[in-house]
């Protein structure tokens, strides 16, 4: 009898954090479910789109031949070809695709974490849930035309999971696989082969050269794919001229609002216009971002040592790298979605903290600790339940928009 009650409790401690993880994805994001289209790339990639209107050897050749909106996408641009077969252009039925795959990366989330972490599933929950509920995610999400950031993240996080699981020539060559698929969705996963090499640091590999020679593949595809988004952007005439002045201004104001983002998510908005000059001069915000983000960059070299910290914020810097416009590509400086996966590294080493001080705190340490997750899942929860009414349809999301930034359109 006490086996079998130690069995089940077992396989109840197993099942229960994912499945409050979907029950809780789902209760924040199911208005999504209601919401249309919006005149914000949703018209260019799918609803005047005929390359995906229909599931035909035509339309195959047109969407891994070309690149739309100056991104080339060819598998995130099939799952809207599969959408318009289920629903033609019933908006519901996308919506329902983008959580459902949302969902999906919720729970390779925690499967990753509880891998890196060594099998803490308190950690790993946490990470999870944080991934799964914050608000900065709605916009991946719950705007149609965002869907190579769900289905690129899909493949980079199973890229990921089987990476961790350990070594041999066969798990390589699967992750070689994943990773294509990945740069196939979104071409910002190209990032993905140095995220791997994080990975190895992590997990004690000191051999950096053995290390990164056997990922030559993964480097060649991620070299390729770099070089072919910057033709397709320059080609669609997304990449803007950039003095030296604003590589070097810019790129420290981005990472310190993508880093302010993750901890007060107020001001959220489907565009950020970038900051304009002043008789040839950024304003003062985004000169002081460089000093802060330097004494930030002393204080991380201090706790090198500590390898979770150092692994997580690589994974964070790694994957907002190519979203930091030292290059610029659009007149917006920052977006939403580029926080997608790149949370998950800012969260990990607050939730193996935390996790760390409830085994080892006191009673009164362990009750704080609930009380502010509790707090944090509640205000996040009801504030990405309530932004997701904001990508309802066109009118409710220029609302948004322009009550933030008035002058955008002027």
């Amino acid at each position: 009898m006490n086996e079998r009650h130690t069995a089940m409790s077992a396989h109840l401690r197993t099942i229960l954090p994912p499945l409050f993880l979907l029950l809780l994805t789902v209760s924040v994001f199911h208005p999504s479910l209601e919401n249309g289209w919006t005149t914000f790339d949703d018209d260019l990639y799918v609803v005047d789109n005929p390359d995906v209107h229909g599931w035909t050897a035509q339309n195959l050749r047109a969407v891994w031949s070309h690149p739309y909106i100056g991104s080339y996408q060819p598998l995130t641009m099939m799952t809207y070809m599969a959408d318009y077969a289920v629903g033609r252009l019933d908006a519901s039925v996308y919506h329902a695709t983008s959580l459902g795959v949302h969902l999906i990366n919720v729970l390779l989330t925690y499967l990753l974490s509880f891998r890196l972490t060594q099998r803490d599933r308190s950690a790993a929950f946490v990470t999870a849930l944080v991934f799964a509920v914050h608000p900065a995610h709605v916009e991946p999400v719950a705007w149609i035309a965002s869907r190579k950031d769900v289905v690129s993240a899909l493949f980079a996080l199973s890229a990921l999971i089987v990476y961790a699981g350990g070594s041999g020539v066969r798990r390589r060559w699967a992750v070689t696989f994943l990773f294509t698929a990945a740069v196939l969705s979104k071409g910002a996963m190209f990032v993905l082969p140095f995220l791997f090499l994080a990975v190895d640091r992590l997990q004690g590999r000191t051999d950096w050269r053995r290390a990164a020679a056997e990922k030559w593949p993964m480097f060649v595809i991620a070299g390729v794919t770099a070089t072919g988004a910057l033709f397709t952007q320059s080609a669609a005439g997304a990449v803007r001229t950039f003095s030296v002045h604003e590589a070097l201004a810019v790129p420290p104001y981005a990472l310190l609002f993508y880093l302010q983002k993750f901890a007060v998510w107020s001001g959220l908005s489907a565009v950020y216009p970038f900051p304009v000059k002043n008789g040839g001069l950024f304003p003062a915000a985004v000169y002081g971002s460089a000093p802060i983000v330097a004494s930030l960059a002393v204080l991380v070299w201090q706790i090198r040592h500590r390898p979770m910290v150092l692994f997580g914020l690589l994974f964070f810097l790694i994957l907002v790298a190519p979203a930091l416009q030292a290059v610029r590509f659009s007149n917006i400086v920052a977006a939403d979605r580029f926080t997608y996966l790149a949370y998950i590294g800012l969260t990990l080493p607050l939730a193996v903290w935390g996790s760390r001080s409830w085994r080892e705190g006191q009673r009164w340490r362990k009750l704080l600790l609930f009380a502010a997750m509790a707090g944090w899942m509640a205000a996040a929860g009801l504030s990405a339940h309530e932004r997701v009414g904001v990508w309802r349809d066109s009118a409710a999301l220029w609302k948004d928009v322009l009550t933030k930034y008035p002058d955008l359109f002027r």
